[in-house]
């Protein structure tokens, strides 16, 4: 039998060719998880998604995973995962971004975590129920970390965010759906001076809110979901000479009694605004003759009258246009080829039949096209 030289083993490990292997076999477990990995300009796994709608990985295949000696992007949802494979993570010290959604993390593993990863910018936690204050007044000593994703944590409360604010390096906050913080710790917001990006939600929210996200000197990004919030005080924020001349992206959801075409309509003053997402929110379009030129454009479920496509048709700055679960016909679509800007576009649940697709073929740029829920649609582009 013959066996390999000790200097060819040395030799292999110095050139990576023994973890090349290693890598591939471990891009195979991912595979078998319908995830997907991201590589480096040397080809180095650097990036696993293992958060998707198919996932469910388990113990065994996540430890492999995170004997990935490159990785510094990480997301991963499972609720079988155990404690002690989560406690594993303080393993993968290059880690840079994570996302953690329905696992058992503690605040034991967080404050792990904490002390393990020096170099984590990015962090998103959801539906981690495992949670509460005492782990998320660790993030703050994330020297580096400038994006905080909070998303649906019932343990988090006002404490919680009080810690969070006193952080100077924070620039992106997501808190939607922390039903634990009440209106009135949203206040302590006024301290993250630094904050370009707020994302909230939830009925806890109230009109003073509002007074805060106004005071935010350096706020252009703007998301507001499912909120208790009256349509007189959205038409004031966004009368608000100041926050219409930051505003670069604005995003409603489900809102339908605060937010409708008139109060829109005062989007005209956002000379700043390339991106507007409304979804959910009972819009017949006709706000559009007023917006600026944007570049991106949401109107998930609106009830659009035929003038808003009318009105779609002008705007020649769009690159990205979702229109799911919108009633479109063939006429409609035949407006939409005139934007000849426009890269991507979401016809999702729009009812579609095959012969309705040809206009979309003369749209000179588009890239990128979801066709998703149309059961009469047997064709693709």
């Amino acid at each position: 039998m013959k066996t390999t030289p000790l200097f060819l083993l040395l030799l292999f490990c110095a050139t990576g060719l023994l973890r090349a292997e290693t890598e591939e076999e471990i891009f195979e477990v991912v595979q078998r998880n319908f995830g997907t990995v991201e590589r480096d300009s040397s080809g180095r796994i650097v990036a696993v998604d293992l958060a998707g709608g198919r996932t469910s990985v388990d113990d065994a295949d996540f430890e492999r995973v995170l004997r990935l000696p490159n990785l510094k992007k990480l997301s991963v949802s499972g609720a079988g995962l155990s404690p002690e494979t989560l406690a594993l993570l303080e393993n993968a010290k290059p880690l840079e971004e994570l996302f953690l959604q329905d696992t058992r993390t503690t605040d034991v593993e967080l404050k792990r975590l904490v002390d393990a990863t020096p170099n984590m910018t990015r962090i998103r936690l959801r539906r981690l129920a495992g949670l509460t204050d005492t782990g998320i007044a660790e993030l703050r000593r994330w020297k580096k970390l400038r994006v905080v994703a909070l998303l649906d944590l019932p343990g988090v409360t006002g404490n919680g965010l009080k810690s969070i604010a006193q952080s100077k390096t924070i620039t992106s906050l997501d808190l939607r759906n922390c039903t634990a913080i009440a209106a009135d710790d949203y206040r302590v917001l006024s301290e993250m001076k630094q904050l370009t990006e707020l994302k909230i939600g939830g009925f806890t929210l109230n009109d003073s809110v509002l007074d805060v996200v106004q005071a935010l000197p350096k706020l252009n990004s703007f998301t507001l979901e499912d909120a208790m919030i009256s349509r007189d005080r959205i038409a004031a924020m966004l009368d608000d000479p100041g926050f219409a001349a930051r505003t670069k992206s604005l995003a409603f959801a489900r809102m339908p009694g605060a937010v409708n075409d008139a109060v829109l309509a005062k989007l005209k003053r956002f000379t700043a605004l390339k991106s507007l997402s409304l979804k959910q929110i009972p819009v017949n379009g006709a706000f559009l003759a007023d917006c600026p030129p944007l570049e991106s454009l949401t109107l998930d479920r609106a009830i659009l009258r035929p003038q808003a496509f009318d009105e779609l048709a002008k705007m020649q700055t769009l690159k990205r246009l979702n229109l799911s679960g919108v009633m479109v016909s063939t006429k409609s679509l035949e407006k939409l080829a005139a934007l000849e800007s426009l890269e991507s576009l979401d016809l999702s649940g729009c009812q579609l039949r095959n012969e309705m697709l040809a206009p979309l073929r003369r749209i000179p740029r588009l890239k990128e096209v979801r066709l998703d829920d149309n059961p009469n649609l047997t064709e693709t582009l």
